[in-house]
């Protein structure tokens, strides 16, 4: 999907092949934002503890709204794999198909409930005008 040169599951040997059985286990599949560090398995680390940090630990934000935030970000930057592997996340939490694909397009948003509303148009106005931010 890349253009990143990556190593795929049965090709990978050492600590890449145990990064990707553990999340094989974990996950059931390796994401293609993970494969693209697959010739550097220490930035993969990385990544995937900056990842849990930002998705999992101590925050004012719940999960479901922090992978609102992720699909709000991914559509405004135009980022249709990034939508569709944030939603599935968020599909978890949101039961809602109106409110899942208003997410997903970023339209709409100031029709949420208020709370969600705020978040994802602040982080939407963060990511398409950061100069505009007072």
């Amino acid at each position: 999907m890349s253009w990143i040169e990556e190593i795929e599951v049965g090709d990978a040997d050492g600590q890449l092949a145990e990064m990707y059985d553990q999340l094989v286990k974990q996950r059931g599949k390796i994401s293609n934002i993970l494969k693209v560090h697959s010739l550097n398995p220490g930035a993969m680390q990385n990544h995937l503890e900056l990842y849990m940090t930002l998705m999992f630990g101590d925050s004012g934000l719940s999960r479901a709204e922090r992978e609102a935030v992720a699909v709000v970000v991914s559509a405004t930057n135009d980022c249709a794999y990034c939508v569709n592997h944030h939603a599935e996340a968020l599909r978890r939490y949101i039961k809602d198909d109106e409110t899942l694909e208003m997410l997903m397009s970023a339209d709409g948003l100031e029709t949420l409930e208020p709370r969600l509303s705020n978040i994802v148009r602040h982080a939407e106005k963060l990511t398409s005008a950061p100069g505009a931010m007072t």
